[in-house]
């Protein structure tokens, strides 16, 4: 079992490329819910803040495997 992360090159997990197609704020539900101004959620190690990015694989074969 691995814990933590782990690092690996970008073009090692995606040869053919990765395209970005939505960045957004990850919110906090919790800060939410107590009504914080700032609702966006943090990283637990480095307190910056989180973007998840939806993506495209550029590998079509990657693609159909889903």
């Amino acid at each position: 079992m691995i814990k933590g992360r782990m690092r690996i090159e970008m073009g090692t997990a995606f040869a053919e490329g990765l395209f970005a197609m939505a960045v957004e704020p990850e919110v906090d539900f919790e800060k939410r819910q107590s009504g914080a101004n700032d609702t966006q959620k943090r990283d637990k190690d480095t307190g910056e803040r989180m973007w998840p990015v939806r993506c495209v694989d550029g590998d079509e074969d990657a693609q159909k495997r889903g």
